[in-house]
């Protein structure tokens, strides 16, 4: 019986030192893809108990590629599903490398992290991790790069030849009906990125909250938000949720905007900004997701 004692002592001890660590020392990265591209590669070090989260947003039936390379043999990474309690890919027993199909729409998070062992002594790790994200049979289409998942809030419209316009189309895909177009320098917000036809469309909404649509993404480049005269939104704006389903939400400026049930913008006054467009936007998405709506 002592016998089994001990031995039973020295095995949990092993599997103590061993195990994923409880990071005390966690950074996050959202992780983004550049545009036309399905995925991205990030480098790093971390030393002892230190660990790196990497958050990105992926939908049901994708499939997520993810594959380490270190310079130590105790550096691992772990894969979690949105809300999920226990890691979907464990690394300490399933390797450097993960391929599979996701479960269900959400933001994911893969942690890298060095095991026990090597963090109680300080060891560092020097690595490269490969993520990519493509569509499988049964995807939810899921947006590449959103502005409200980890990509970038504007755009710019850049590389079109001289005096050539972009349309702007009602849906993703040149089947569909351009409503506008825009021309090399326009400041885009970002609305979401999909792959349609083996190109590259997003959703977008020009800064002064007039024009919305999709237009093929080859020719946006990330961009800074554009200032905006005055700058401020005021006072906190006033929603209104109508009985039709619609929003409507005033600022004390006078600037008023229209959403639909759904939450896009269906219309916006001549005086509102596209930075009070933006805060109207959020409100709206706020109240909706208070509201289970």
């Amino acid at each position: 019986m002592m016998a089994r004692t001990l031995c039973n002592l020295a095995l949990g001890l092993m599997a103590a030192l061993a195990g994923p660590v409880a990071a005390q020392d966690t950074r996050s990265v959202e992780v983004r893809f550049a545009p036309g591209t399905t995925g991205a590669t990030y480098s790093g070090e971390i030393s002892g108990y230190a660990a790196v989260d990497y958050y990105l947003q992926a939908g049901a039936g994708q499939a997520m590629q993810v594959e380490l390379q270190t310079s130590n043999l105790s550096n691992y990474f772990n894969v979690w599903a949105p809300g999920a309690d226990a890691a979907m890919f464990t690394g300490a027993s399933s390797g450097d490398r993960f391929s599979g199909q996701l479960p269900v729409n959400g933001r994911y998070r893969i942690q890298v992290f060095l095991m026990r062992n090597a963090a109680r002594r300080e060891e560092t790790a020097r690595y490269s991790l490969d993520i990519s994200i493509t569509d499988g049979a049964g995807a939810t289409p899921t947006d590449f790069a959103d502005g409200l998942a980890g990509g970038p809030d504007w755009y710019v419209v850049s590389d079109l030849p001289p005096q050539d316009s972009l349309n702007v189309r009602a849906g993703p895909g040149t089947g569909h009906v351009v409503v506008g177009t825009v021309s090399n320098g326009a400041e885009l917000r970002n609305l979401g990125c999909q792959r349609t036809d083996s190109s590259r469309w997003c959703q977008i909404e020009n800064a002064a909250g007039s024009l919305r649509g999709w237009v093929n993404g080859r020719y946006l480049r990330e961009s800074a938000a554009p200032a905006t005269p005055g700058g401020a939104t005021g006072a906190p704006p006033e929603l209104l949720h109508r009985d039709s389903g619609e929003f409507e939400v005033r600022f004390d400026t006078g600037c008023t905007l229209l959403f639909a049930p759904a939450g896009s913008l269906i219309t916006a006054g001549s005086s509102c900004s596209a930075e009070q467009s933006i805060h109207a936007s959020k409100a709206v998405d706020a109240y909706r997701r208070e509201q289970g709506l």
